[in-house]
């Protein structure tokens, strides 16, 4: 996504970058170009959650959301027009996901943008998290496939959760950050 924003931005179409990425995320999501490959699939498929994220940092960015009283006002049309869309379903998909993304993007404009020392340890390192849960969580899948599904949640949620924020600690404390995307560079990477 951010390799289409930095074409986008040297064309004359680089005021709409924004609606352009967004829309064709859209597209890809419901209509997709078609492919054998599963893994070309799954990006269409997903391609619409990178773009509502980068969407998201260019109005940050932009200094779009400053404007608390345009944010607050922009939020409630949109989550009015969900929850309408979401009862009586009166527009088509494609723009009824549109609809969802916004109504997603509004709801982040709202969320008050406080912090505490767990939100905060976690943000640092979410990236880890993110990347060692996941192998972690087939265990569970695995050798406990019909447990509770309350016990399902605490054992990948607060378990594994907590290995993979220690595994995070552990590859940041050994100078291998470069593992989750933090510096120092990767061995191979020139200084």
């Amino acid at each position: 996504m951010s390799c289409i924003f930095q074409i986008l931005e040297k064309s004359p179409l680089t005021s709409f970058k924004v609606p352009i990425v967004f829309g064709a995320s859209i597209y890809l999501y419901h209509f997709g170009i078609p492919s054998a490959n599963r893994y070309i699939n799954l990006a269409e498929a997903n391609a619409i959650w990178f773009a509502l994220g980068l969407t998201i940092h260019y109005l940050e960015a932009n200094k779009w959301f400053e404007s608390y009283k345009r944010r607050k006002s922009i939020s409630i049309v949109l989550i009015l027009l969900f929850l309408v869309n979401l009862l009586k379903q009166v527009v088509p998909p494609i723009a009824s996901t549109a609809l969802t993304c916004m109504a997603l993007a509004s709801i982040y404009c709202v969320i008050p943008q406080k912090a505490n020392l767990l939100t905060e340890k976690i943000s640092k390192n979410s990236m880890g998290i993110y990347l060692f849960h996941s192998p972690l969580v087939y265990i569970s899948f695995t050798y406990w496939p019909n447990i509770a599904p309350m016990a399902m949640a605490a054992i990948n949620l607060i378990g594994f959760g907590s290995v993979a924020y220690m595994l995070t600690n552990l590859i940041r404390a050994t100078n291998m950050g470069w593992i989750i995307g933090e510096t120092p560079k990767a061995p191979h990477d020139k200084k």
